[in-house]
């Protein structure tokens, strides 16, 4: 930075740009003003200077506390990305830890040779689903819900719109698994429910975590559905197997709630037993 001096009769003026100068000159000025008043109250003189200096710590104090505001609000936004990762990452783990487990209970049910293959796709572009499964008649995509709130219209839209529907792929059935939770009443659809989306069986399941056996179930059905001559555009047909399905469904998901009811009395048969066994430990050594 560039300075000089001038000495403008008793006045030493510095020239220069910075706001530092141009308050230091200010400065020089004030006193000097103050000076050829012929009266000048050092005290008088030292209140003055005391203002300036702490007017300029105001502004330095506010500027700090906007700093601070800042900082703070840097961090909460710090702290925001983070939870959004985390929540990011748990439910891709949470998706891959569901395409998982279907891939792997299907292959350890089936058995695979050259012909019949189950491969995981998810990571094959973004107009593919998750797992394609070819077995018997079938070329089956299927996709995985790992989620525990009811699924909507939009968790299935891109499963009818976009992945049965794959040029590149040429499906003809399709498997549409919910691990944990059922559909939403939105939907029209429940568990067991069978539709034909352009010519191709699809089957949605539910709770598959509870019941992985229907997996290998629905696979049957797509497999003998694909053998019909008639197809199932027969209206009736279709009503009668659903109705029938759907009675399947019920009965098994009261079986679950009865197997549920058996464990939780043994359970408490167990408590009974150890209860038991405390209490004759407890008299026997009151009356040693």
């Amino acid at each position: 930075m560039n300075v000089s001096g001038v000495l403008n009769g008793n006045k030493l003026i510095l020239s220069g740009e910075s706001s530092e100068i141009k308050s230091f000159n200010r400065k020089l000025e004030l006193f000097n003003e103050l000076l050829n008043m012929g009266n000048c109250d050092i005290t008088y003189v030292k209140d003055i200077l005391a203002k300036e200096m702490n007017s300029k710590l105001a502004v330095e104090e506010f500027k700090s506390q906007m700093l601070e505001k800042q900082l703070k609000n840097l961090t909460i936004r710090k702290q925001e990305l983070e939870d959004i990762l985390i929540h990011n990452n748990t439910i891709t783990s949470k998706g891959i830890e569901g395409e998982l487990f279907v891939e792997e209970y299907i292959r350890d049910k089936i058995r695979l040779n050259e012909n019949w293959c189950i491969s995981n796709i998810s990571k094959d572009g973004n107009h593919n689903s998750d797992l394609e499964l070819v077995y018997k008649t079938l070329k089956c995509v299927i996709e995985v819900k790992n989620i525990k709130a009811k699924l909507s219209d939009s968790n299935v839209r891109k499963f009818k719109e976009v992945y049965i529907n794959s040029l590149e792929k040429e499906y003809n059935s399709g498997i549409f698994v919910s691990l944990l939770s059922d559909y939403g009443a939105s939907t029209n659809i429940y568990d067991f429910c069978i539709q034909s989306i352009n010519g191709k069986n699809v089957i949605f399941l539910s709770r598959v975590k509870e019941n992985p056996e229907k997996l290998i179930f629905a696979m049957e059905i797509l497999n003998q559905l694909n053998k019909l001559k008639c197809g199932t555009d027969n209206r009736i047909f279709m009503e009668m197997l659903n109705k029938q399905i759907k009675n399947y469904s019920n009965l098994y998901s009261e079986v679950n709630k009865s197997l549920a009811a058996i464990k939780d009395m043994k359970k408490c048969i167990k408590e009974y037993q150890t209860e038991i066994i405390q209490f004759i430990e407890e008299f026997n050594s009151v009356n040693a």
